[in-house]
């Protein structure tokens, strides 16, 4: 039965290996159900520009398994697009006659779409991939094209393997068994969908050797930063467990490794079970089997691996340290969400220096202790972004040998009680509204960010601390422009951009008592009730004081990656914006990358 299209589904076919040739990838593109729908009413997670490519295996095609379901909740449950393609010489792509496929062409094939998706090829839309997902032979595929483009241009966050092989032979020793004179034959058949029919499919031999050919015990050596999900049925029949295991140790230390119970290859049951006692499962039943089909199962298990809270502590508990004997969070009494943004790897291949650069929230409640800490870093100058107002509301630091410079990034727009119900609205409604605050700090504080860069600039290798009032907004702003600066990945910025939320949690409770007063401060009761209203937008058991608190100090990883593609886009990169909006030169720009940056 032909494939029926989503309505946020779109279909095309893309030349490959190179834009203009005749051969091509027929993909699916599903976007973000946000962009048509009300995410509120519906539950959506806002559109973002991520992007997800999903992989499928031998003889299989850009449906398979689990793909529409991750498809829906990618952009459902994490505001994501995804594109699913048919490798060549499968599906509704292009043949290649007799001579079959090569893993080399399907490396061919997977840059033809990354770089489509990358460069605005999908209705003059620029993504980011973020996720890379491969099924069976799609796996050895994924990771030999991040092996084969193993550059910063081509770094992808996220890998899952589903099923996929480890040892190459396995492959060939499972042909020989199954058709014993394949070699003899030139080949096999094989069963296989094909322009939206079953068919039988001639494979020949050096098909199977070509795939056989790939051990991937190299694949420790893709990017570092790349992090890394296996998943594997126990009761696979094609794949033995002991390559899920191999793949699990040569990526030790950034892999999670999960194993579904008596499922197969392509996550169905592998007990027959009546349709009758299928009703007491919560699993579909597929009755032309017999068996319960865990699919579901899969997409829930990358969800969860890719969704916020997940990925934000992978990245602190790899990052916490800076090096063995060094802390990346620092105890400074009375002070909170205070830490060292070094130590970071730069596309220059060398490293952000440590113990130079330091972010914090409101330090109006620095201790004597705190200032000696302060002083024992080595810290000589106090970048303060808060306006005169929130300075004289909740304090600053002063001490003999730090110098505070009050660089307000708003200028000094007040965050009085008065006014700060209407600067509330939109910031509570949704995390994703942080993208326009963030924008607009780029568009407002170009004067102020000259006076900081410039500063920098001129006191080479003297430490120094930069924050507002969180430590979050103005902040952020900030050390995403010093470290992209510095030539730190996108993912990584946000990745480190989102460590606030674990640096605030001290202050959480005394910074919602004083947020709920000042709302209370703010009108009266019936203004204050329409205001619940506009923000809840219809949601249900939607709590201002939980969800839209929760949506005031969030600092999401999207929210960051959002705002540096808006920074690319409007102003061409980081160093043309610090150039042509903030005025500095390139000369500038060497000296204070040569200043912070170490082999």
């Amino acid at each position: 039965m032909p494939y029926e299209l989503a309505p946020t589904e779109e279909q095309f076919i893309i030349s490959t290996p190179t834009p203009g040739s005749l051969r091509y990838v027929a993909c699916i593109m599903r976007t973000p159900r946000a962009l048509v729908e009300d995410p509120y009413a519906n539950n959506l997670a806002p559109a973002t520009h991520r992007c997800a490519i999903l992989m499928h295996g031998n003889n299989s095609h850009k449906n398979f398994c689990f793909a529409v379901k991750l498809a829906q909740d990618l952009s459902d449950k994490l505001g994501m697009y995804s594109i699913r393609f048919d490798f060549r010489n499968c599906g509704d792509s292009s043949p290649n006659g007799r001579d079959g496929r090569t893993v080399e062409e399907d490396i061919e094939d997977i840059e033809a779409v990354y770089q489509y998706v990358k460069n605005g090829g999908f209705n003059n839309i620029k993504l980011m991939v973020d996720l890379m997902v491969g099924h069976s032979r799609g796996v050895v595929d994924m990771f030999e094209w991040a092996l084969h483009h193993n550059d910063d241009e081509h770094y992808v966050p996220a890998m899952v393997a589903a099923s996929g092989r480890f040892i190459g032979q396995g492959l060939v020793n499972r042909i020989r068994e199954k058709y014993p004179d394949f070699e003899k034959s030139g080949g096999h058949t094989q069963p296989a969908i094909i322009k939206g029919q079953y068919s039988k499919i001639w494979v020949p031999a050096s098909e199977t050797h070509n795939l056989g050919g790939y051990d991937m015990d190299d694949v420790s050596e893709i990017n570092g930063d790349t992090e890394t999900l296996c998943i594997y049925g126990t009761r696979d029949e094609i794949i033995p467990l002991q390559d899920a295991a191999m793949y699990s140790n040569a990526l030790s230390g950034r892999n999670k490794l999960v194993l579904i119970s008596d499922v197969d290859h392509r996550y169905y049951g592998v007990t027959k079970i009546s349709a009758e006692d299928a009703t007491d499962n919560s699993h579909p039943y597929c009755e032309r089997s017999g068996v319960l089909d865990y699919n579901q199962d899969v997409v829930d298990i990358i969800i969860d691996f890719l969704n916020h809270e997940s990925g934000r502590k992978r990245f602190y508990m790899k990052n916490k340290m800076i090096h063995r004997f060094l802390p990346r969070w620092k105890k400074v009494e009375g002070v909170t969400n205070f830490r060292d943004i070094g130590g970071y790897l730069s596309t220059t291949g060398k490293h952000v220096r440590y113990n130079m650069m330091y972010r914090c929230a409101d330090p109006g409640s620095i201790t004597e202790n705190g200032i000696a800490e302060l002083k024992r870093l080595g810290i000589t100058t106090v970048f303060d972004l808060r306006s005169t107002y929130e300075r004289g509301d909740s304090g600053m630091i002063d001490a003999e040998g730090i110098t505070n410079i009050h660089v307000p990034l708003f200028g000094d727009q007040s965050l009085a009680p008065s006014e700060a119900m209407m600067f509330y609205t939109n910031l509570m409604t949704s995390w994703f509204t942080f993208v326009h605050v963030y924008s607009d700090i780029l568009r407002v504080a170009a004067p102020q960010f000259k006076q900081i860069f410039t500063h920098i600039r001129n006191h080479r290798g003297e430490p120094f601390l930069f924050h507002c009032t969180a430590g979050k907004d103005r902040t952020g702003v900030l050390a995403m422009l010093l470290l992209r600066l510095l030539g730190v990945p996108e993912p990584i910025v946000s990745r480190e951009y989102e460590m606030t939320e674990y640096g605030l949690l001290p202050a959480r409770p005394r910074m919602e008592r004083k947020f709920m007063k000042s709302l209370e401060e703010s009108g009266d009761y019936e203004s204050r009730k329409t205001f619940y209203k506009v923000i809840s937008k219809g949601r249900k058991n939607w709590s201002l004081q939980k969800d839209g608190f929760d949506n005031l100090l969030s600092a999401r990883y999207e929210v960051m990656m959002e705002t540096i593609l808006h920074l690319d886009q409007e102003y061409g990169s980081v160093d043309a914006y610090l150039e042509n909006q903030v005025g500095l030169d390139h000369d500038d720009l060497a000296e204070i990358k040569m200043s912070l940056l170490v082999e």
